[in-house]
């Protein structure tokens, strides 16, 4: 009997993560589905057997770029109508309308909980509210993810959702280059430095812990305009930080992998998080976690992180001055520990999972 026929929409808005995740879920499908699968892409790539349909591209810029969303929606619609798959996947949201069952990723709740109601604001938050209502199935990233669904959303039935974690790319379990050990020792913050994500807070805990005369924070942030504002910069005054933070942009996935394993410990001070990646990369790539005890994290870091209320200044502090102050004897064994806990978060687990929900989606 032929294996039943799935339509993979390439609707991802931008690189980074969740794009790693489509090209990781994307390959399990293929492997599984074979010829069967159609992939809605602009993306040029190697897609094996199944057959690509290549979408417009988004290489533009403002409300341009928002129109050949709303063009590739409508052809993704059309095209998967006139190939009848049983299941429409997509790895984020949009307007597609089909018949045939859809299935939606779902990462995080943060629009619905955590942003101020703009315009835009509202208007994907409506968006996604429609793709969650009419899913067949929704895979959420996390056991934290899927009760946040429910409960800002607590008319679907939470047995159409189910929990599939993410992966750790292999790379960051490969040893770097040896670190400079003239270089001073750092902790290092990775992510965008806004709202939630809780920045102002991390420096202000590492000025008032004073562990500026021996260490440093290294930042880095993913967009590469984005330098200190004029905010940011006030905050490193009080506790003259101004040579101890180290600003780095849009690094390279190899100066990542290296920036982790020389760190004295990763601080990810995050408020909420659907997932948080980088915390298993970085105990992957051999150093600590510092971590807030906050939404995901603590379903995804285990025992394994040291952690601290986000909230208070006083405790991330606290947790900072412990990590400066562990024996070399206890940082190799919880090293040790972190790097056993990220092989628990593979790909390959998390496309079996994925091939394993839709197909049971497909059984009578």
């Amino acid at each position: 009997m032929a294996c039943p026929s799935i339509f993979i929409y390439d609707s991802i808005p931008c690189q980074g993560g969740v794009a790693r995740y489509f090209r990781h879920v994307a390959d399990g499908l293929i492997a599984h589905f074979g010829a069967q699968a159609t992939i809605f892409s602009s993306r040029a790539s190697n897609y094996g057997p199944a057959r690509h349909i290549r979408a417009l591209p988004l290489n533009f810029r403002g409300s341009r770029r928002l129109g050949i969303y709303r063009i590739n929606d409508f052809l993704a619609g059309w095209m998967a109508d006139r190939r009848h798959p049983a299941v429409f996947y997509s790895p984020y949201f949009g307007n597609v309308r089909t018949t045939a069952a859809q299935v939606f990723m779902v990462y995080d709740m943060i629009h619905e909980l955590c942003f101020p109601r703009t315009r835009a604001i509202q208007a994907f938050i409506d968006e996604k509210k429609r793709c969650i209502e009419r899913a067949t199935l929704l895979i959420a990233i996390s056991q934290s993810t899927a009760r946040d669904i429910v409960a800002c959303y607590p008319q679907v039935d939470p047995a159409r959702i189910v929990t599939i974690w993410l992966g750790v790319d292999e790379f960051f379990f490969e040893a770097p280059p040896i670190p400079d050990r003239g270089q001073k020792p750092y902790f290092l913050y990775v992510g965008n430095r806004r709202g939630y994500k809780n920045f102002r807070r991390t420096v202000q805990a590492f000025g008032q812990a004073g562990l500026a005369k021996n260490f440093d924070l290294r930042i880095i942030s993913p967009r590469r305009v984005d330098g200190f504002n004029r905010e940011e910069v006030a905050l490193l005054c009080p506790y003259n930080l101004k040579n101890s933070v180290d600003l780095r942009l849009a690094v390279s996935e190899d100066e990542l992998r290296a920036s982790y394993a020389g760190a004295v410990a990763l601080v990810y001070p995050s408020e909420y998080e659907g997932f948080g990646l980088p915390v298993l990369e970085a105990m992957a790539a051999g150093t600590l976690v510092a971590a807030a005890n906050a939404a995901s994290i603590p379903e995804i870091a285990g025992n394994i992180a040291l952690y601290f209320d986000p909230q208070s200044i006083d405790s991330i502090a606290d947790a900072l001055q412990r990590m400066a102050a562990l024996s070399e004897a206890d940082r190799r064994v919880r090293i040790a520990q972190g790097i056993v806990h990220a092989r628990q978060f593979s790909w390959a687990r998390c496309q079996q999972q994925t091939v394993e929900a839709i197909s049971r989606l497909l059984s009578p």
